[in-house]
């Protein structure tokens, strides 16, 4: 189920995607067509497609990515968190939108994830427990909540942050807790007042 331009399109019967390993970037997204009126209805098509390279129209959507080289299996199942950006064999979903209120967030499958691996650290601070504890229930966490728990625990300055972005973060983070490293100090803001000395 996808929801587009605020309209609920339905996938009834599952469908064969044939590729062939080229070792170069694939998107399999879904290419909405321009809806049509048929008397009181209004119908609206999506096709689903795979094609080389990474982008994307203003009316399509991704569904995952991957480069896959000759020989290899096209994989979905993971070593751990960081293996979810592998570059070649894998199935990478980090940039799909992921319905959730206000705006589009990271899939729950990559922020269960990132719980599961933060839990199995005895080093984490008591200001990631109320992270993780929201990530660990596979809903869909607030992309805002996303960007404002890595940009303080890594002290950063950000206003948004890119699917990429977020991912990376919390990659950071993860290795952080395994080192036992404590929330990063919040970058000062220069007052731009300035002391000259003679």
């Amino acid at each position: 189920m996808v929801r587009y331009r605020g309209k609920i399109y339905m996938m009834n019967e599952s469908v064969n995607i044939p590729y062939t390993a080229t070792g170069q970037d694939a998107i399999l997204k879904i290419y909405f067509k321009k809806e049509k009126t048929d008397g009181d209805y209004v119908i609206g098509q999506g096709d689903i497609m795979l094609v080389p390279g990474t982008q994307l129209a203003e009316n399509e959507i991704e569904l995952c990515r991957f480069k896959l080289k000759t020989g290899a299996r096209l994989r979905g199942d993971y070593q751990n968190f960081a293996d979810l950006a592998t570059e070649y064999d894998t199935i990478n979903t980090i940039n799909v939108l992921y319905a959730a209120p206000y705006e589009p967030t990271l899939s729950p499958h990559i922020t269960r994830y990132f719980a599961q691996e933060a839990l199995e650290n005895k080093l984490m601070q008591p200001f990631d427990y109320a992270f993780v504890s929201q990530c660990a229930g596979g809903e869909p966490v607030a992309r805002m909540l996303i960007t404002a728990y890595t940009a303080a625990r890594l002290g950063l300055v950000t206003n948004d942050s890119s699917h990429q972005d977020m991912f990376r973060h919390l990659t950071n983070i993860l290795s952080d807790i395994r080192q036992g490293k404590n929330m990063a100090t919040a970058p000062r803001r220069s007052s731009g007042r300035k002391v000259l000395v003679d």
